[in-house]
């Protein structure tokens, strides 16, 4: 799902990574706590999950993101690290802060988009995607070339939204409401009312991942498991992927994790994948023929689409861009000091019906 407002032929991932989410607060997460003190551990249970923990002096490994998940693998011992970002401004950011405080750790930092540039092939023991897949422009690509990477009878971790989740609806209605071309007036205003004006917060970077991210393709734990075996994967570990259903949104976290191995080598590149996690495949959360057996997310879609077409010939801004707050305080309420679960269908419908009030009594 590209977010409209973005040009389909130019990827603005990386950009809005650099500037608008994790970027804004770049300085808060790759401080001394935000990595020594608090990734270290992330990774250390991320590897014991994988089953790796004992083994991590022995493994090159690979990381994409931002860059600190790939300090905390060297601090603690991994053999090698191979950084990606798809970000120029982020990389920039990295090998300051390498320069500056880890100039004695060795990390290969590589910009580049792995849609469109693999990484070197079968040359890595752990390769580790944390909320990275779904962002791709084709996750079917991202990942089948970034799995040629790992060696035989080694690991990727592949951490992706979730389909059929509450979450993924609700903010499925929001970016729906919203172009790209908002995207500064969102960035501003959520700013001035979480941080006084301050970008450098990290409820900002949480709205605009979620709002303005130019991708979020969404697929099923399904879709994922038989995509990777059919490139020679077995699934070894899975974390809260169950209940192993397509819908639930009672009980379905937002992410899942799957920790495959590499059991064949095969060459990934001829094999058929069929429309596996293609863009065409993308789920979309607001199809109402996906809750033929729950009447609470149909009543839900049919008062958004009303309000959407409301909005798009009585163009209230200031009610959509309050109205896409508040549903985001409904679909993610754990950024805001709540739970993400049982689903609250109650508010969602009364700031629903709120909105196409304030919109249709427009002057």
């Amino acid at each position: 799902m590209l977010l409209k407002g973005y040009s389909s032929n130019v990827n603005k991932t990386g950009v809005f990574y650099g500037k608008y989410s994790f970027g804004n607060i770049y300085q808060d997460l790759t401080n001394k706590k935000g990595i020594e003190d608090h990734i270290v551990n992330v990774i250390r249970d991320d590897f014991k999950k994988a089953g790796i923990y004992d083994r991590a002096h022995e493994y090159d490994m690979m990381d994409v993101g931002i860059g600190r998940q790939a300090i905390g693998m060297l601090l603690l011992g991994a053999k090698s690290v191979t950084h990606f970002d798809i970000s120029r401004q982020n990389i920039r950011r990295f090998k300051k802060l390498l320069r500056q405080r880890y100039k004695d750790r060795s990390i290969t930092n590589i910009c580049a988009d792995l849609c469109i540039t693999p990484p070197p092939e079968e040359n890595f023991d752990f390769v580790y995607l944390n909320g990275i897949v779904h962002h791709f422009s084709n996750t079917a690509q991202g990942l089948r070339n970034c799995a040629k990477a790992v060696r035989k009878n080694r690991k990727i971790w592949v951490y992706f939204y979730r389909s059929g989740t509450f979450k993924w609806l609700v903010c499925s209605m929001i970016r729906s409401l919203l172009s790209a071309r908002q995207i500064n007036r969102y960035f501003l205003s959520s700013a001035l009312i979480y941080s006084s004006g301050d970008i450098n917060n990290v409820v900002t970077s949480r709205i605009m991942d979620d709002f303005f991210v130019p991708y979020i393709h969404l697929y099923t734990p399904f879709d994922y498991i038989n995509f990777m075996e059919l490139l020679g994967f077995r699934l070894v570990k899975g974390i809260n992927m169950n209940p192993l259903v397509q819908i639930d949104h009672n009980h379905l976290h937002h992410s899942t994790t799957l920790v495959f191995k590499r059991i064949k080598k095969l060459d990934i590149d001829k094999v058929d994948t069929k429309n596996l996690l293609i863009p065409s495949s993308h789920i979309d959360q607001l199809s109402l023929s996906l809750y033929k057996d729950d009447v609470r997310p149909r009543q839900s879609i049919r008062l958004f689409r009303r309000l959407q077409t409301m909005a798009k010939y009585n163009k209230n801004h200031s009610t959509i861009l309050l109205t896409t707050f508040a549903l985001h305080k409904i679909a993610a309420p754990q950024y805001y000091g709540g739970v993400e679960l049982p689903p609250d269908y109650g508010k969602l419908n009364a700031v629903l019906k709120t909105a196409i009030g304030l919109v249709k009594n427009k002057r």
